[in-house]
């Protein structure tokens, strides 16, 4: 029993130290992806399977030995022991080590990937203010096409975030996660959870309602009479991405009129200003 214990001890340990060994050791693993400086990940995964190689590799050299002093000790009890302590070793080991990945995989599969979160960098066209009555020190302004191009890579940005915090815990957060996006490029919010107040806010000075033809990422798409809003993410609107009520995540992608789920008309759409 002693013996078995140690090889396994020693089989799950040389596969531990190997992949913690990854980030700073650059083996050419047959069939192993490329690496790349940028992303470790990619060494990390290449030498979790050279740990996996080289365990299977001492698995299979000692059920061999087990074997071999199982079959040179017949009559001797002693020495089959020996020999089928090695092998069921070598198996646990084994083993162990399948089960490892295939638990870590039932309970989350993101468990055993290793991925690098893409960030999106917000445009840098903004500009301190000076101490001018009615305005904030050092609010950020942004003029022109930079205020819809900040609003399109926030909602990037803001894409798959959980709204549960929102209205109705989330369930009712259109209008409250399209502000957060607004917040989120530097642009003052609206201040508002309700759609009509929203639209009420960009027709009276915050924006300018525009054709579907001249609509470009970072506007507001509204459909008010059913109560939505959304966000366009490209040319024309063909895209709006908005919350999703059932999932609490603004991340519904719909066409311009928030088809099939809202049917009150063609939407609106504005391009704020300010």
């Amino acid at each position: 029993m002693r013996k078995w214990t140690s090889f396994l001890s020693i089989l799950t340990g040389t596969a531990s130290a190997i992949t913690v060994k990854a980030a700073s050791i650059n083996v050419n693993i047959p069939g192993s992806q490329a690496v790349s400086a940028s992303n470790p990940c990619t060494t990390v995964i290449n030498f979790y399977w050279f740990a996996l190689m080289i365990s299977g590799i001492l698995a299979f050299g000692a059920i061999v030995w087990g074997g071999i002093k199982y079959s040179l000790a017949a009559g001797n009890p002693s020495g089959q022991t020996e020999g089928r302590e090695w092998i069921m070793g070598a198996l646990l080991g084994i083993l162990l080590l399948a089960s490892t990945y295939l638990v870590l995989s039932i309970i989350n599969p993101a468990l055993i990937t290793c991925q690098i979160p893409q960030l999106s960098q917000l445009p840098s066209s903004t500009v301190a203010l000076p101490n001018v009555p009615g305005s904030a020190i050092g609010e950020a302004v942004l003029t022109g096409n930079a205020i819809p191009d900040a609003i399109c890579q926030a909602a990037e940005a803001y894409e798959g975030a959980n709204t549960s915090a929102g209205p109705g815990n989330g369930r009712v957060a259109c209008a409250w996660s399209v502000n957060n996006v607004l917040t989120n490029a530097g642009v003052a919010d609206i201040d508002s959870n309700s759609v009509a107040s929203l639209e009420a806010a960009l027709t009276s000075g915050r924006g300018t309602q525009v054709s579907q033809s001249a609509a470009t990422c970072g506007d507001i798409v509204v459909q008010a009479q059913d109560g939505h809003v959304g966000v366009c993410m490209d040319a024309g609107c063909n895209n709006v991405l908005s919350n999703s009520s059932s999932h609490a995540s603004f991340s519904w992608y719909s066409n311009l009129d928030f088809n099939p789920s809202y049917s009150g008309g063609p939407s609106r759409i504005y391009q704020i200003e300010n």
